[in-house]
């Protein structure tokens, strides 16, 4: 039994570390790790799309950028949540419009955006005066006062609505942020190969022993253990990965299934197996396994021991019992739902664009 404990903590240990490594690796396919950078999400009111919903990653800080706000109306920015406030930056009811310094080449910009009676006007207006801007710094000062910007927004299992009316027009937005959850669980099928490592079965049987007295013959059996066991088992498998949403070729997962046990080490031909461990997947479509399996071997009953010398000829059922023990594995998976070799829909972009 020490040696099982003994085993299970390489085992695992083994587990641990190759998971450290292989995340490490595969966060570095492709050269060097490249910076995560804070995701801006940029809301322009001039678009003609009023209602949209955007999907943001849960627990992960964003920004949100509110364009083309014109300087002469008045607006109302609300925000709900379905659970607790993400924090945002106190939104003023209404837009101050520039206080500016009239430049002569500039007059015809800034009455433009003074004049511009919609946002879809006033965007058009910014869009002149951002080529000018090198001769007219109309574009910088309306720009500063027709954004709103909210930094470090988090969201954790929550929903955030911003709605934003133009009190003027009685135009209203109307715009949804949507945590995605950080993975999903998936299934694959394939074969699983158990290497007899850890614990091997030990079938034994009763052999038989011939001994004469005088003119009396009398046969006794000798319990003995098989000299030819098998060294491998394997099985048709199911397993589960919880995988995480990445756009990567490759990724990690922890993982767990079940098997059927077709070897020839017990001598049913069947057996259930249990699996445990962490999966390398090719685009969430294929996998590949390894872990610690829980399986059935044959061992001697407790009531004999080997080299006993019995009366009766008893079969292999009558000498061995089925334990459970502990095994590495390794399996070679597919996810059948999708094109294997594809993307397998593991990819999730931020909507930046209304799209």
């Amino acid at each position: 039994m020490k040696k099982v404990y003994f085993n299970l903590l390489i085992c695992f240990s083994f587990i641990f570390l190759a998971n450290q490594a292989i995340g490490a690796r595969v966060s570095n396919l492709g050269g060097v790790k490249t910076p995560v950078i804070k995701p801006v999400i940029e809301i322009d009111l001039a678009s003609p799309v009023l209602t949209d919903t955007y999907s943001v990653s849960n627990g992960e800080p964003f920004d949100i950028t509110i364009i083309n706000f014109l300087p002469s109306a008045h607006y109302n920015i609300t925000k709900s949540m379905a659970d607790v406030s993400p924090g945002l930056s106190p939104v003023p009811a209404a837009v101050a419009a520039p206080a500016r310094a009239v430049m002569p080449t500039c007059a015809s910009l800034i009455a433009a955006l003074d004049g511009a009676g919609t946002e879809v006007k006033f965007a058009l207006a910014m869009a002149e005066a951002k080529v000018d801007q090198a001769t007219c710094t109309a574009y910088a000062n309306y720009y500063k006062f027709s954004t709103k910007t909210y930094t470090d927004v988090k969201l954790t299992n929550q929903i955030l609505t911003i709605t934003i009316t133009n009190k003027d027009s009685n135009v209203a937005w109307t715009f949804k942020f949507v945590p995605r959850q950080r993975g999903r669980f998936l299934t694959t099928y394939g074969f699983t190969f158990i290497p007899l490592g850890f614990s091997k079965p030990e079938t034994y049987y009763a052999q038989p022993q011939t001994s004469t007295t005088g003119t009396t013959t009398t046969t006794n059996y000798l319990i003995s253990k098989g000299s030819s066991e098998s060294k491998l088992d394997f099985a048709p498998t199911v397993l589960f990965h919880y995988a995480p949403y990445s756009s990567r070729p490759l990724s990690v997962s922890y993982t767990g299934g079940l098997g059927i046990n077709f070897s020839s080490s017990i001598n049913s031909g069947i057996s259930p197996t249990v699996l445990a461990g962490i999966s390398l997947l090719y685009y969430q479509n294929v996998g590949l396994s390894f872990g610690l399996a829980g399986h059935t071997l044959n061992r001697l009953k407790g009531k004999y021991a080997p080299g006993q010398v019995i009366a009766t000829n008893l079969e292999s059922t009558d000498l061995n019992e089925k334990v459970i023990r502990v095994n590495p594995f390794i399996s070679v998976t597919f996810r059948f739902s999708s094109n294997p070799f594809g993307t397998g829909g593991g990819s999730s972009s931020l909507n930046t664009n209304g799209n």
